[in-house]
């Protein structure tokens, strides 16, 4: 456990220096959410879901773009951009993309369409399919990453990674923690099984190459729950080594439960 602790506090303080590098030492990263076309405008106005006020994140911002003609320039200088919208407005969503900064980290959550097959959005780091149901929940697990405001944090190469995905596949899980008596590593188990066989969008793939984890629990969530779903779920995936982008984010109601979040390529 004293490792677990160490662990969490290095990889947070490397963020931390990381993030003040990225933004001259004097603000927090910029954040915007983009919802594209028709669709994505009704999505990006429902913005993150009940688990983050906005006031938490004063520079996550949201913008509506129904033509590359109205994106603004603080989306394109922006520190890291999170785009949603259909698959039928693939072409907008590559503009945007292309419009983007080399330096922005983003990500494209993209609803699948019955006739149009989600592809990935060329100039864009990351596309990750995702039903209508689950869009709110996984931008606010997006931005719950990339800003970090959590008890453990994924390293800092979270970004290189991003940057190389492509694309992701995603898969979540939920459970109740009714019975305080169960080992973790039971539940974890269990949690773990529910996560990978639960897609957010048909036809997804679990892939080992890459693996993103954010686990989101009540307050009672310990370093040694915490500690045995990510070995779950590294022995799950058969992976050589740990998934090392794996965080924890703890809430005063945490919906009474804990969701694993899993992203895979």
């Amino acid at each position: 456990m004293i490792d677990i602790v160490e662990d969490a506090i290095a990889r947070r303080e490397a963020l931390e220096d990381g993030n003040r590098a990225d933004t001259n030492e004097f603000a927090e990263p910029r954040v915007c959410l983009v919802g594209y076309g028709d669709r994505g405008v009704k999505l990006a106005e429902q913005g993150w879901d009940d688990r983050y006020p906005d006031p938490k994140y004063p520079e996550a911002t949201a913008h509506c773009v129904e033509g590359i003609g109205a994106l603004p320039r603080s989306v394109t200088t922006a520190d890291h951009v999170i785009l949603v919208g259909h698959a039928t407005d693939h072409e907008l969503a590559v503009s945007i993309g292309d419009a983007l900064s080399d330096e922005t980290t983003s990500v494209a959550v993209s609803v699948p369409a019955a006739n149009e097959p989600t592809r990935h959005v060329g100039p864009v780091d990351t596309t990750i399919p995702c039903g209508p149901d689950d869009v709110q929940e996984l931008i606010t697990d997006v931005l719950t990453v990339l800003t970090a405001r959590i008890e453990i944090s994924p390293p800092p190469q979270i970004y290189d990674e991003l940057r190389a995905v492509g694309r992701l596949d995603g898969f979540r899980g939920q459970r109740c923690r009714d019975d305080s008596t169960a080992p973790p590593r039971d539940f974890a188990e269990r949690l773990v099984s529910d996560a990978l066989a639960s897609p957010i969008a048909p036809g997804s793939d679990v892939g080992t190459e890459h693996v993103f984890s954010l686990l989101s629990a009540d307050e009672t969530v310990t370093l040694e729950t915490a500690d045995a779903i990510r070995d779950a779920l590294s022995a799950r995936l058969n992976a050589r080594t740990e998934p090392i982008l794996f965080a924890v984010d703890a809430t005063v109601d945490g919906r009474a439960g804990y969701r694993l979040s899993v992203l895979c390529a």
